[in-house]
């Protein structure tokens, strides 16, 4: 597993980085055993990076190394992406989009079932994967066919500031 190393990271950030990609390498077994006990099928980067003990550490670090784990928890997300929809083939999955704190995550985490329901009336998506992902990431669109090859239905709820809407 390759790993891009963040541009622009101080010396500091640039060995929370090394450690984070180390981690991903060494025993991404393990963290993905972890993710999935703590966040069921619900799959995002800001979710991964709680499992890297130097951003997780306090709300200080995850304000300071946000970006020096950025990379590994994106890698480790898509792992966690990858594994469960071989798992689930033919379940449906809902795809949220929107910019940095647009509250992908928050409105997944905190929404009851019938809530989530309303906006996917036509699939079961309780059975199946929750993807949080940055409507601006190139791999956006190889994710939603991934997804569709997989036979897999796919939704996507795009989360922005003033509501959010189900496509």
């Amino acid at each position: 597993m390759s790993v891009v190393r963040m541009e622009g990271l101080n010396a500091e950030e640039q060995q929370v980085e090394e450690r984070a990609i180390k981690l991903l390498k060494d025993d991404s077994t393990a963290l993905i055993a972890t993710y999935r006990e703590k966040f069921g099928s619900i799959v995002g980067t800001d979710l991964a990076r709680e499992l890297f003990p130097d951003y997780s550490e306090s709300l200080e670090s995850r304000l300071k190394y946000a970006l020096a784990v950025q990379k590994s928890a994106s890698a480790l997300s898509e792992l966690i992406f990858n594994e469960i929809l071989g798992e689930k083939h033919g379940s449906a999955v809902l795809f949220t989009a929107g910019g940095t704190g647009a509250g992908k995550t928050s409105a997944i985490m905190r929404n009851t079932e019938h809530e989530l329901e309303s906006y996917l009336t036509d699939i079961d998506y309780l059975e199946g994967v929750k993807y949080d992902s940055d409507a601006l990431r190139k791999s956006l669109h190889e994710e939603l066919d991934y997804a569709f090859a997989q036979g897999n239905i796919s939704k996507a709820l795009y989360a922005a500031s003033g509501g959010t809407q189900s496509t």
